[in-house]
């Protein structure tokens, strides 16, 4: 890789992950918004606010 395309790779020490919802892991997850059980998912088990009593791993 030439360094002009250098510049602009990501490497894996720059890269930080903040925030992972409950919800990636689910098996009834569709998008960020929405899931097969709830068709609208409540803000809070989005956030990790509160445990959702749906979730089953994949």
């Amino acid at each position: 890789m030439d360094k002009t395309k250098k510049r602009f790779m990501q490497t894996k020490d720059e890269i930080k992950i903040t925030f992972v919802p409950q919800c990636t892991k689910c098996k009834h997850n569709i998008n960020y918004n929405s899931c097969h059980i709830f068709k609208e998912k409540p803000i809070a088990y989005m956030k990790n606010e509160k445990e959702c009593p749906k979730k089953e791993g994949r």
